[in-house]
């Protein structure tokens, strides 16, 4: 254990991943206790403000109305990201399919005005809708790139087999690049988890877990803030394990290993 930690390329047993994670896990909190930064609370400072968020700002039901937005932006996300993807394969599209692989360098929070008027002058539309321009920038990006990956040998394999190229792109694209295309919604969660507290900030009313973290910055409650920055990267954590594991019960080629 204390050699294989340290040489590169070499795989631990799970006991020693565990042992190594520990250890870094305690490192770090040992760094964390021994700050000394009236900028960084304690451990103990930041679970005392759990109480309090859930008495004064209802986090539960906050955390639930961010987490069934973001979703629901999610699915329109993929909708979009996924009919672009099988277009690209199309000669017509492929060039302006490729060229919108580039709007992930567009920001949508600088398109706000846009949504606000594309949503009738309703906000609730208005965030929804830079959530669903935002992420789809990413998931576009992915899903063309898998599309784009299928080789001119797999498309000729397929050819020599007697299918059509509409029976070649149902084979090859829709079926064989299945968990590639899932691994890609998987991949651009975390981005729609980040911009979920930016954008939730535009209607503070509407509540969500962004609109509660933004008002602990406004008033540098420390605390409560590191508390919501632990019950995010948490639950981006367990919903990114959940989804890996949803990949490899429908795909459970997936979880081969050589």
């Amino acid at each position: 254990m204390t050699y294989n930690i340290i040489k590169p390329f070499k795989k631990l047993s799970s006991g020693e991943s565990i042992i190594s994670t520990a250890t870094i896990i305690l490192l770090l909190m040992l760094l964390w206790i021994s700050s000394g930064s009236k900028y960084i609370p304690s451990p103990i400072q930041v679970l005392k403000a759990f109480p309090r968020l859930a008495d004064k700002h209802d986090i539960v039901r906050n955390f639930g109305k961010s987490l069934g937005f973001c979703f629901k932006a999610m699915g329109w996300s993929i909708l979009i990201a996924y009919s672009l993807a099988l277009l690209s394969v199309l000669p017509l599209f492929s060039t302006f399919c490729q060229f919108l692989r580039k709007f992930r360098f567009l920001p949508s929070m600088g398109l706000s005005i846009f949504f606000l008027k594309l949503g009738n002058g309703y906000v609730n539309n208005q965030m929804l809708y830079m959530m669903v321009f935002g992420i789809t920038t990413w998931m576009v990006d992915g899903m063309i790139g898998v599309a784009l990956s299928v080789s001119s040998d797999e498309v000729m394999y397929a050819r020599s087999l007697r299918m059509t190229r509409w029976a070649a792109m149902r084979e090859i694209l829709i079926y064989g690049k299945a968990a590639e295309m899932f691994r890609a919604v998987i991949s651009n969660f975390a981005m729609a988890w980040m911009l979920l507290a930016a954008v939730e900030n535009i209607a503070k009313a509407n509540g969500g877990i962004g609109v509660v973290l933004a008002e602990s910055n406004k008033y540098y409650k420390f605390e409560e803030i590191y508390c919501l920055q632990i019950i995010i990267l948490i639950a981006g954590i367990v919903i990114d394990y959940a989804l890996n594991k949803i990949r490899t019960w429908i795909f459970p080629y997936t979880n081969l290993k050589n």
